[in-house]
C-alpha cells in the first residue's frame, strides 16, 4: 500500500474572522479525500500530520472516517521526559488512554522527524514547571527552542531543536556515559508500542546536533537535517564501536525481530503495567492467550523487578536477548528492555 501525508492540514482551509485551524471545512476535506481514495487506491493509507494538543490531533480520526493514521505527537516530549527524569508516571498516564483509535485506524509512532520535538502536544500533560526543567536542559546538551507568539503578546516554547539522540545525552543531572543505552531504550520502547513506528534516518545513524548546519542556514531546525556523505557515514558504520554503529547495528537487528513477531501488528490490543516509577512496560495480547510483557528500566541504575502474579505461571522468553526468563525476581540493567514473550 501507499501513503498519502496530508502536511500541516489543520491550516488548510481559511475564513476571516477565525483562527484558521481546526476548521469544519478542513474535516470535510479530509473525509472527501478518505472517501476518493477508497474508490480508486483502497489499500493506501490516508495520514495526517497535525502538531497541535491530544484532542485536536485525534479529531482526524473523525468518526473513522477520516485519517487511517495520525502522527503521535504527545510520544516524543513525554518519552523524552520520562529518560529524563528516570519516571514513569506521566508516561505511564498518558499510554493509558492513548492508543484507542477507531475500527481500522491507528498511529504513527515517532521519537524524531525533520522538525523539532514539539512542545504543544504535550501541553495538559506536562506541568510548564517541567518543561521549563527540561528546556534548560536541552540547551545544556546543545540544542535550542523555538518560540511561538501568542494572542496576549505572549511568547510560549513550541518545539526543541536538537537531535533525539543528543536530547539523550544526559538526565536531569546532567550529561553523563549513558547516551547510547538510553537513546536505544527510547527506540525500543517506540518499536514496541502499537501502532506504526518510524524511526528518522539521523536517529537511525545517532546523528550529533549539527551546529554548522545551523550556522550555515540560520534555521534552528537544521540541526536535526545533516545532509551526510555516504562515505563519511559508511566509514562511521564500519568503525566497531562508535555510536553510529551501535545503534545502527541494534536498531537493524531490533526491528528485524519485531518483523518476526505478530503481535507486534498495529490491531494487537495494548495495556500499560504499573511496575514501579522506575519501569515503563505494556503488555501486547491476542484472543488466543498469545502475549508479549515490553518492561523498560527508564533509570541509569540497576533495578529489580518483581515478576507480576500473572506472569509467574508461565515460563517466558525474552525476544532481544534470545533468553530464557525463569526467575520470578528479574533485574535490568539502566536502560535494558525485555520484550518478553510467554513459551
Amino acid at each position: 500500500g501507499r501513503f498519502i501525508r496530508l502536511d500541516a492540514i489543520a491550516f488548510l482551509w481559511k475564513k476571516l474572522g477565525t483562527s484558521c485551524i481546526n476548521l469544519p471545512e478542513t474535516h470535510e476535506v479530509v473525509k472527501v479525500l478518505r472517501i476518493i481514495m477508497e474508490l480508486v487506491a483502497p489499500s493506501s493509507v490516508l495520514l495526517t500530520e497535525t502538531n497541535v494538543p491530544k484532542e485536536q490531533n485525534w479529531s482526524y480520526f473523525g468518526d473513522g472516517d477520516e485519517a487511517h493514521m495520525i502522527y503521535h505527537f504527545s510520544l516524543a516530549p513525554l518519552l523524552l521526559h520520562a529518560l529524563h527524569n528516570g519516571r514513569s508516571g506521566t508516561l505511564n498516564n498518558w499510554a493509558k488512554q492513548a492508543f484507542d483509535a477507531p475500527a481500522g485506524c491507528t498511529f504513527l509512532n515517532f521519537t524524531a522527524s525533520h522538525d523539532g520535538i514539539g512542545l504543544r502536544p504535550a501541553e495538559g500533560l506536562l506541568p510548564a514547571a517541567e518543561v521549563d526543567s527540561l528546556i534548560e536542559m536541552m540547551h545544556q546538551f546543545g540544542g535550542f527552542v523555538s518560540m511561538k507568539a501568542n494572542p496576549d503578546g505572549q511568547d510560549s516554547p513550541y518545539e526543541i531543536n536538537i537531535t533525539y539522540f543528543d536530547a539523550l545525552k544526559g538526565t536531569a543531572r546532567g550529561i553523563d556515559q549513558w547516551q547510547v543505552p538510553r537513546f536505544l531504550c527510547s527506540q525500543t520502547i517506540l518499536l514496541g508500542m502499537q501502532g506504526i513506528p518510524a524511526i528518522y534516518v539521523q536517529s537511525l545513524f545517532a546523528s550529533a546536533n549539527d551546529l554548522a548546519g545551523v550556522e550555515r542556514t540560520g534555521r534552528l531546525r537544521s540541526i536535526n537535517r545533516r545532509k551526510w556523505q555516504v562515505e563519511e557515514i559508511e566509514a562511521l558504520l564500519d568503525s566497531p564501536g562508535t555510536p553510529n554503529e551501535i545503534v545502527f547495528n541494534e536498531l537493524r537487528r531490533l526491528i528485524a525481530i519485531r518483523q518476526q513477531e505478530k503481535l507486534f501488528h498495529p490491531d494487537v490490543p495494548q495495556q500499560v503495567i504499573e511496575l514501579g516509577e522506575s519501569f515503563f512496560a505494556f503488555r501486547r495480547y491476542d484472543e488466543t492467550g498469545s502475549e508479549i510483557f515490553c518492561i523498560s528500566n527508564l533509570s541509569d541504575r540497576i533495578e529489580t523487578m518483581n515478576m507480576p502474579g500473572s506472569m509467574q505461571e508461565s515460563v517466558w522468553f525474552d525476544l532481544i536477548r534470545d533468553f530464557d526468563v525463569a526467575d520470578i525476581r528479574i533485574s535490568f540493567q539502566p536502560y535494558q528492555t525485555m520484550w518478553l514473550k510467554k513459551t
